[in-house]
C-alpha cells in the first residue's frame, strides 16, 4: 500500500482518483471530499484542505497530473504508518 498527501483549495478533482487508482485513507479524508464537492468548499483553513489518499497500485503516483488541477500531491515515504490518522498528527497534513 502506498499512501500520498493531497493538498489544495475548493473542489477536489474526483477524477484522480481513478487514474492513479487511489481512494480516501481513511472516514475523515472522505468526509473531507465529500464537502469540497458539495460546498465548493472545506470550512475553514481559508477553504484550503489535505486529504490523504492510498493506493495498492504499483505505478508511482502521477504528481505532475495532480499539478495540472491545481492541487499539490506529495507522496508519503513507504516507511511512515498511518495508524489512527497519524499523519495529521505529526504534521504532514493540515
Amino acid at each position: 500500500m502506498k499512501y500520498a498527501i493531497i493538498q489544495g483549495k475548493g473542489a477536489f478533482p474526483f477524477d484522480m482518483l481513478r487514474y492513479d487508482s487511489c481512494y480516501p485513507n481513511s472516514e475523515r479524508d472522505s468526509v473531507l471530499l465529500e464537502q469540497t464537492v458539495r460546498n465548493g468548499f472545506v470550512q475553514g483553513n481559508l477553504g484550503r484542505w489535505s486529504i490523504c489518499v492510498k493506493s495498492a497500485s504499483e505505478n508511482e503516483w502521477t504528481v505532475r497530473r495532480w499539478e495540472s488541477f491545481g492541487v499539490k500531491c506529495t507522496p508519503v515515504p513507504r516507511e511512515m504508518t498511518f495508524e489512527h490518522n497519524s499523519y495529521h498528527e505529526v504534521g504532514l497534513a493540515s
